[in-house]
């Protein structure tokens, strides 16, 4: 099957440039590359990769979500392989993609990160493993499509609504579009087979600042009407056990705040470890001691951020009628 890949990007120069070369070392090279330049300052020139890859450029950014749609529609391959620039594939990627939808007649494939590379500061590291725990441990088939490595059929994609273009920023946009395809009865397959490197550095306040706006979109999705029940399973990557630990943490320091118990503080300093204990673990066998308690005393404060961002997102969504 011919897989066409999309890549969006936005002034990441060197990394597309990396994440082409990966392509160009697959096992199953792509029936085409589209890279489609959304508003990037400098323009990518059309022949910055060579004649065999194809370069859209837009005018002005108008968000991954519209780059992406841009995108598929210049896309002739059966499948539709989306890559953000900052992702490298591994060499038999493509292949174990191509596989799982000629042998399986998979509609839809989600890839994961690799956690057996490092990916430099504690908190890139901490990030993209805890993306990469939350698809290990939901179901294997759910309401995602994650389009750091996500893969769908033409003619399925083609039958939707495409990516929610109102995302005119990097936000949820890959999580609406899954619960669109859970809605229109396609269940996406999280492969953890198909793993690629995500070249991102995340600093202590850019992974509160992601937390947060995305802990804030989640809560505006759940209560829209146009996007399924918000009370099912699937629907999100987050597991319902974080959801009931950054509840019991907030209410261990707004109790501690009201009464001045320092035994109330310290539990809101302990909860998120010991309700976040499988993670921990998990960590500690990835990474080792240090790192597992390094994210323990780092979960408050994580949780501190999603819960603000819980609380935006419901004064969005009543007072001002955000989507």
């Amino acid at each position: 099957m011919k897989i066409s890949v999309i890549i969006p990007v936005r002034n990441e120069i060197e990394k597309l440039r990396k994440c082409v070369a990966s392509l160009r070392y697959s096992s199953l090279q792509p029936n085409q590359i589209i890279v489609v330049d959304d508003g990037s300052s400098p323009q990518i020139k059309a022949d910055a990769f060579g004649s065999d890859i194809s370069v859209i450029n837009l005018p002005e950014q108008g968000g991954p979500a519209h780059a992406r749609n841009i995108g598929a529609k210049s896309a002739d391959g059966e499948i539709i392989l989306f890559l953000d620039a900052d992702i490298y594939v591994e060499r038999d990627t493509l292949h174990k993609i191509e596989r799982l939808f000629s042998e399986q007649s998979e509609d839809a494939v989600v890839g994961v990160f690799d956690d057996s590379k490092k990916y430099g500061s504690f908190f890139s590291d901490y990030k993209n493993l805890w993306m990469r725990y939350t698809y290990e441990k939901s179901a294997p088939r759910a309401a995602l499509f994650y389009t750091s490595v996500a893969a769908i059929k033409k003619e399925v994609f083609t039958a939707t609504r495409g990516f929610d273009e109102r995302y005119i920023y990097p936000s949820i946009e890959d999580t609406v579009f899954g619960n669109q395809l859970w809605d229109l009865g396609k269940r996406p397959l999280i492969s953890l087979d198909i793993k690629v490197f995500h070249d991102k550095e995340y600093s202590f306040s850019s992974i509160l600042k992601t937390d947060l706006l995305r802990s804030s979109d989640l809560v505006k999705m759940k209560l829209r009407k146009d996007v399924g029940n918000v009370l099912e399973g699937n629907r999100t990557s987050v597991p319902v056990s974080f959801m009931i630990s950054v509840a019991a943490t907030m209410t261990f320091l707004l109790l501690s705040l009201i009464t001045r118990n320092f035994a109330l503080f310290a539990c809101f300093m302990l909860a998120p470890a010991v309700l976040n204990l499988n993670f921990l673990w998990w960590l500690y066998r990835k990474r080792g001691l240090i790192f597992s308690l390094r994210s323990a005393l780092f979960l408050p404060i994580d949780h501190l951020a999603v819960f603000s961002g819980i609380i935006h997102g419901l004064l969005s969504h009543f007072l001002s009628g955000i989507f």
